[in-house]
């Protein structure tokens, strides 16, 4: 069984048959709410590397400043330095609540505002994987091209608009899933 210090990190990655592939942001994007929707919550994934704790623990995660372009307060709601872990989980989720208000919606100049996340050790944890330690969550207001527009199996749906996938989404709801 597994000694030590647990280890908290970002869950940033996929695993496929050829391996892990991480990435070193995530989006949350207010483009395919409706306008109505001014504050939403952005989540991510945090997972825990020891025994299943049977107590809730705390972690820490910081906002690296020099390389984040959203301003707390006005993008999003700025975050305490420490965060619950839930007993008896080996996932949670850390949530950060975000802002349209002041989110440019235009396609032509995809604007993102970005806040770099940055985990530290701290009373309960110590830090997991090296490529799980760190985060970019990028926060926008336009309905950006979804990961499988390029190689989709559906056939050739050649350059992207944000007009052509809404149209693509009042036939088929599966078109929604921006990740797949």
């Amino acid at each position: 069984p597994y000694q030590g210090k647990s280890l908290v990190q970002f869950r940033n990655y996929t695993t496929k048959y050829t391996g892990r592939e991480y990435v070193d942001s995530l989006v949350f994007s207010f483009g395919m709410k409706t306008t109505d929707i001014q504050v939403d919550t952005a989540k991510i994934i945090m997972e825990y590397l020891g025994t299943v704790p049977e107590t809730d623990k705390k972690y820490r995660v910081s906002v690296v400043s020099d390389s984040t372009t959203a301003e707390a307060g006005k993008h999003y709601e700025a975050l305490p330095a420490e965060h619950i872990f839930r007993r008896g989980q080996l996932q949670d989720t850390l949530r950060i609540v975000v802002y349209r208000e002041h989110l440019n919606p235009s396609f032509t100049e995809m604007e993102n505002k970005k806040i770099t996340l940055k985990l530290e050790p701290g009373e309960d944890f110590d830090l997991g994987l090296a490529k799980g330690i760190g985060i970019k969550l990028l926060i926008n207001n336009y309905l950006s091209k979804p990961d499988w527009w390029d190689s989709n199996s559906l056939g050739h749906l050649y350059y992207y608009h944000p007009q052509k996938w809404r149209i693509l989404m009042t036939f088929n709801d599966g078109f929604k899933n921006q990740h797949t």
